[in-house]
């Protein structure tokens, strides 16, 4: 089985690994005693979580309400331009 640094996580994620470790201790996984610990790949996920729990990830942008309860605003749709063709016909 593939085995993973936790400072790799936290470098691919742009996650402080000082702050990764806090919030995995706080959630009680004291086995992962330091950022140079190796976790199971298919443990990444759990590592994932955590960390989302402890809010060291933004919320994900779906366009819902907002906070405040305010619709997010959706980019707008590019309108596509006319072909050069179609114009120099119509001149």
């Amino acid at each position: 089985m593939n085995k993973v640094r936790l400072y790799h996580l936290a470098s691919d994620w742009s996650v402080s690994p000082v702050a990764m470790m806090e919030a995995l201790h706080e959630a009680g996984k004291r086995d992962l005693r330091s950022h140079y610990a190796e976790v199971d790949e298919h443990r990444v996920p759990e590592v994932h979580q955590v960390l989302v729990d402890a809010g060291l990830f933004p919320e994900p942008d779906d366009g819902v309400a907002g906070e405040d309860g305010a619709a997010e605003a959706q980019p707008a749709a590019v309108v596509a331009e006319a072909a050069p063709e179609a114009v120099a016909a119509s001149n």
